[in-house]
Protein backbone atom coordinates (compact mmCIF):
# COMPACT_ATOMS: atom_id res chain seq x y z
CA UNK A 1 0.00 0.00 0.00
CA UNK A 2 2.86 2.38 0.80
CA UNK A 3 4.78 1.53 -2.36
CA UNK A 4 2.43 3.00 -4.99
CA UNK A 5 1.96 6.25 -3.06
CA UNK A 6 5.69 6.63 -2.37
CA UNK A 7 6.64 5.81 -5.96
CA UNK A 8 4.22 8.26 -7.55
CA UNK A 9 5.08 11.00 -5.04
CA UNK A 10 8.83 10.62 -5.60
CA UNK A 11 8.40 10.47 -9.38
CA UNK A 12 6.29 13.64 -9.48
CA UNK A 13 8.08 15.64 -6.78
CA UNK A 14 11.73 14.68 -7.24
CA UNK A 15 12.74 12.46 -10.16
CA UNK A 16 11.47 9.50 -12.15
CA UNK A 17 14.73 7.68 -11.42
CA UNK A 18 14.34 7.95 -7.64
CA UNK A 19 11.46 5.42 -7.31
CA UNK A 20 13.63 2.82 -9.07
CA UNK A 21 16.49 3.46 -6.65
CA UNK A 22 14.05 3.36 -3.74
CA UNK A 23 12.64 0.04 -4.95
CA UNK A 24 16.14 -1.42 -5.30
CA UNK A 25 17.05 -0.25 -1.78
CA UNK A 26 13.90 -1.81 -0.31
CA UNK A 27 14.64 -5.08 -2.11
CA UNK A 28 18.22 -5.21 -0.83
CA UNK A 29 17.12 -4.33 2.71
CA UNK A 30 14.35 -6.92 2.66
CA UNK A 31 16.68 -9.62 1.37
CA UNK A 32 19.26 -8.82 4.04
CA UNK A 33 16.56 -8.89 6.69
CA UNK A 34 15.34 -12.28 5.49
CA UNK A 35 18.84 -13.76 5.44
CA UNK A 36 19.54 -12.45 8.93
CA UNK A 37 16.26 -13.76 10.30
CA UNK A 38 16.67 -17.16 8.62
CA UNK A 39 19.97 -18.04 10.29
CA UNK A 40 18.27 -20.28 12.83
CA UNK A 41 15.83 -21.72 10.30
CA UNK A 42 16.82 -25.08 8.88
CA UNK A 43 14.28 -26.21 6.30
CA UNK A 44 13.91 -29.89 5.56
CA UNK A 45 15.21 -30.59 2.07
CA UNK A 46 13.56 -33.45 0.23
CA UNK A 47 15.38 -34.98 -2.70
CA UNK A 48 13.32 -34.84 -5.88
CA UNK A 49 12.26 -38.22 -7.21
CA UNK A 50 11.20 -36.95 -10.64
CA UNK A 51 12.88 -35.22 -13.57
CA UNK A 52 12.77 -31.45 -13.87
CA UNK A 53 9.58 -30.28 -15.56
CA UNK A 54 7.64 -33.46 -14.84
CA UNK A 55 5.45 -31.51 -12.43
CA UNK A 56 3.97 -29.69 -15.43
CA UNK A 57 2.08 -32.88 -16.21
CA UNK A 58 0.03 -32.18 -13.08
CA UNK A 59 -3.32 -30.62 -14.12
CA UNK A 60 -3.49 -28.59 -10.88
CA UNK A 61 -0.18 -26.90 -11.65
CA UNK A 62 -1.19 -26.06 -15.21
CA UNK A 63 -4.57 -24.73 -14.09
CA UNK A 64 -3.00 -22.59 -11.37
CA UNK A 65 -0.42 -21.20 -13.81
CA UNK A 66 -3.04 -20.22 -16.39
CA UNK A 67 -5.36 -18.66 -13.82
CA UNK A 68 -2.60 -16.73 -12.04
CA UNK A 69 -1.25 -15.50 -15.38
CA UNK A 70 -4.64 -14.08 -16.38
CA UNK A 71 -5.39 -12.69 -12.91
CA UNK A 72 -2.04 -10.91 -12.50
CA UNK A 73 -2.25 -9.66 -16.10
CA UNK A 74 -5.63 -8.16 -15.23
CA UNK A 75 -4.24 -6.33 -12.21
CA UNK A 76 -1.22 -4.99 -14.10
CA UNK A 77 -3.38 -3.82 -17.00
CA UNK A 78 -5.65 -2.08 -14.48
CA UNK A 79 -2.59 -0.41 -12.97
CA UNK A 80 -1.62 0.93 -16.40
CA UNK A 81 -5.20 2.14 -16.88
CA UNK A 82 -5.17 3.95 -13.54
CA UNK A 83 -1.93 5.70 -14.38
CA UNK A 84 -3.21 6.65 -17.83
CA UNK A 85 -6.52 7.91 -16.43
CA UNK A 86 -5.09 10.26 -13.83
CA UNK A 87 -2.31 11.48 -16.07
CA UNK A 88 -0.30 14.18 -14.35
CA UNK A 89 -2.12 13.70 -11.04
CA UNK A 90 0.50 11.21 -9.93
CA UNK A 91 -0.37 11.23 -6.24
CA UNK A 92 -4.01 10.46 -7.06
CA UNK A 93 -2.88 7.47 -9.10
CA UNK A 94 -0.67 6.26 -6.26
CA UNK A 95 -3.49 6.53 -3.74
CA UNK A 96 -5.81 4.66 -6.11
CA UNK A 97 -3.36 1.78 -6.49
CA UNK A 98 -2.80 1.73 -2.74
CA UNK A 99 -6.56 1.43 -2.15
CA UNK A 100 -6.71 -1.54 -4.53
CA UNK A 101 -3.85 -3.13 -2.59
CA UNK A 102 -5.68 -2.44 0.67
CA UNK A 103 -8.72 -4.24 -0.72
CA UNK A 104 -6.54 -7.24 -1.53
CA UNK A 105 -5.09 -7.18 1.99
CA UNK A 106 -8.53 -7.05 3.58
CA UNK A 107 -9.84 -9.80 1.29
CA UNK A 108 -6.87 -12.00 2.14
CA UNK A 109 -7.39 -11.52 5.86
CA UNK A 110 -11.12 -12.23 5.66
CA UNK A 111 -11.22 -15.06 3.12
CA UNK A 112 -7.67 -16.25 2.47
CA UNK A 113 -7.92 -19.00 5.10
CA UNK A 114 -11.20 -20.42 3.79
CA UNK A 115 -11.66 -23.38 1.46
CA UNK A 116 -13.24 -21.68 -1.53
CA UNK A 117 -13.82 -24.61 -3.87
CA UNK A 118 -14.14 -24.16 -7.61
CA UNK A 119 -17.19 -21.91 -7.42
CA UNK A 120 -15.67 -19.83 -4.64
CA UNK A 121 -12.45 -19.39 -6.60
CA UNK A 122 -14.40 -18.30 -9.65
CA UNK A 123 -16.53 -15.97 -7.52
CA UNK A 124 -13.45 -14.32 -6.00
CA UNK A 125 -12.09 -13.52 -9.44
CA UNK A 126 -15.54 -12.41 -10.60
CA UNK A 127 -15.41 -9.85 -7.78
CA UNK A 128 -12.12 -8.60 -9.25
CA UNK A 129 -13.77 -8.28 -12.67
CA UNK A 130 -16.87 -6.60 -11.23
CA UNK A 131 -14.87 -4.03 -9.30
CA UNK A 132 -12.80 -3.30 -12.39
CA UNK A 133 -15.94 -2.73 -14.46
CA UNK A 134 -17.37 -0.43 -11.79
CA UNK A 135 -14.15 1.57 -11.78
CA UNK A 136 -14.63 2.25 -15.48
CA UNK A 137 -18.30 3.17 -15.09
CA UNK A 138 -18.49 5.45 -12.05
CA UNK A 139 -17.68 9.14 -11.92
CA UNK A 140 -15.94 10.87 -9.07
CA UNK A 141 -12.68 10.06 -7.37
CA UNK A 142 -14.30 8.70 -4.21
CA UNK A 143 -16.49 6.23 -6.09
CA UNK A 144 -13.56 5.14 -8.21
CA UNK A 145 -11.55 4.42 -5.06
CA UNK A 146 -14.44 2.36 -3.70
CA UNK A 147 -14.57 0.36 -6.93
CA UNK A 148 -10.84 -0.28 -6.81
CA UNK A 149 -11.12 -1.42 -3.20
CA UNK A 150 -13.88 -3.83 -4.24
CA UNK A 151 -11.79 -5.15 -7.13
CA UNK A 152 -8.94 -5.89 -4.76
CA UNK A 153 -11.10 -7.92 -2.35
CA UNK A 154 -11.00 -11.05 -4.50
CA UNK A 155 -7.36 -10.91 -5.56
CA UNK A 156 -5.53 -12.30 -2.53
CA UNK A 157 -8.16 -14.99 -1.72
CA UNK A 158 -7.96 -16.25 -5.30
CA UNK A 159 -4.17 -16.48 -5.24
CA UNK A 160 -4.28 -18.17 -1.82
CA UNK A 161 -6.71 -20.78 -3.17
CA UNK A 162 -4.40 -21.47 -6.13
CA UNK A 163 -1.43 -22.04 -3.84
CA UNK A 164 -3.53 -24.34 -1.64
CA UNK A 165 -4.60 -26.32 -4.69
CA UNK A 166 -1.02 -26.79 -5.87
CA UNK A 167 0.11 -27.67 -2.35
CA UNK A 168 -2.57 -30.36 -2.02
CA UNK A 169 -2.03 -31.87 -5.44
CA UNK A 170 1.75 -32.15 -5.59
CA UNK A 171 4.07 -34.48 -3.71
CA UNK A 172 6.44 -32.93 -1.20
CA UNK A 173 9.53 -33.44 -3.33
CA UNK A 174 7.86 -31.55 -6.22
CA UNK A 175 6.30 -28.69 -4.25
CA UNK A 176 9.19 -26.23 -4.62
CA UNK A 177 9.32 -26.70 -8.40
CA UNK A 178 5.53 -26.45 -8.66
CA UNK A 179 5.51 -23.16 -6.78
CA UNK A 180 8.35 -21.96 -8.99
CA UNK A 181 6.28 -22.59 -12.10
CA UNK A 182 3.29 -20.91 -10.46
CA UNK A 183 5.37 -17.81 -9.75
CA UNK A 184 6.68 -17.89 -13.32
CA UNK A 185 3.11 -17.83 -14.57
CA UNK A 186 2.35 -14.82 -12.40
CA UNK A 187 5.47 -12.98 -13.61
CA UNK A 188 4.55 -13.72 -17.21
CA UNK A 189 1.07 -12.38 -16.49
CA UNK A 190 2.55 -9.18 -15.10
CA UNK A 191 4.63 -8.69 -18.23
CA UNK A 192 1.70 -9.44 -20.54
CA UNK A 193 -0.70 -7.18 -18.64
CA UNK A 194 1.71 -4.26 -18.53
CA UNK A 195 2.64 -4.53 -22.21
CA UNK A 196 -0.93 -5.02 -23.36
CA UNK A 197 -2.17 -2.20 -21.16
CA UNK A 198 0.43 0.20 -22.52
CA UNK A 199 -0.39 -0.60 -26.14
CA UNK A 200 -4.14 -0.29 -25.58
CA UNK A 201 -3.76 2.94 -23.59
CA UNK A 202 -1.75 4.55 -26.37
CA UNK A 203 -4.17 3.40 -29.06
CA UNK A 204 -7.58 3.76 -27.40
CA UNK A 205 -7.22 5.54 -24.06
CA UNK A 206 -7.42 4.57 -20.38
CA UNK A 207 -10.97 3.26 -20.33
CA UNK A 208 -10.15 0.74 -23.04
CA UNK A 209 -7.41 -0.59 -20.74
CA UNK A 210 -9.99 -0.98 -17.97
CA UNK A 211 -12.10 -3.08 -20.36
CA UNK A 212 -9.08 -5.25 -21.14
CA UNK A 213 -8.37 -5.69 -17.42
CA UNK A 214 -11.96 -6.73 -16.78
CA UNK A 215 -11.87 -9.23 -19.66
CA UNK A 216 -8.65 -10.77 -18.32
CA UNK A 217 -10.22 -11.14 -14.87
CA UNK A 218 -13.27 -12.80 -16.44
CA UNK A 219 -10.98 -15.21 -18.31
CA UNK A 220 -9.31 -16.04 -15.01
CA UNK A 221 -12.71 -16.57 -13.36
CA UNK A 222 -14.00 -18.78 -16.14
CA UNK A 223 -10.91 -20.98 -16.46
CA UNK A 224 -11.54 -23.20 -13.38
CA UNK A 225 -15.19 -23.61 -14.41
CA UNK A 226 -14.12 -24.73 -17.88
CA UNK A 227 -11.55 -27.06 -16.35
CA UNK A 228 -14.23 -28.64 -14.19
CA UNK A 229 -16.18 -29.68 -17.30
CA UNK A 230 -13.26 -31.99 -18.15
CA UNK A 231 -13.33 -33.63 -14.72
CA UNK A 232 -13.08 -32.87 -11.00
CA UNK A 233 -10.78 -30.01 -10.02
CA UNK A 234 -9.03 -31.43 -6.99
CA UNK A 235 -7.07 -29.61 -4.32
CA UNK A 236 -9.48 -26.82 -3.43
CA UNK A 237 -11.21 -28.64 -0.60
CA UNK A 238 -10.05 -29.23 2.95
CA UNK A 239 -8.34 -32.51 2.06
CA UNK A 240 -4.99 -33.06 3.80
CA UNK A 241 -1.78 -32.50 1.98
CA UNK A 242 -0.27 -35.63 0.45
CA UNK A 243 3.26 -36.48 1.53
CA UNK A 244 4.85 -39.34 -0.34
CA UNK A 245 8.56 -38.82 0.18
CA UNK A 246 10.85 -39.11 3.16
CA UNK A 247 14.06 -37.26 3.85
Amino acid sequence: MIGPVAATFLASAVSTALPLLFSAAVTVAGTAWFLTSARSFRPRITRSATAFGRVLANPAVILAMVVSLALVASFMALEVGVLALYGNHNLSAGVALAVASLGSLVGGMLFGHRNLGVRGLAAAMAVVAGGTVLFGLVDGYGLQLAALFASGLGFAPALAALYVMVSHQTDEHSTAEAFGWLNSGALAGGAVGTALGGVVADAHGPFAVVVVAALLALIAAGTPLVARTAGPVRGLSAEPRRVTADV
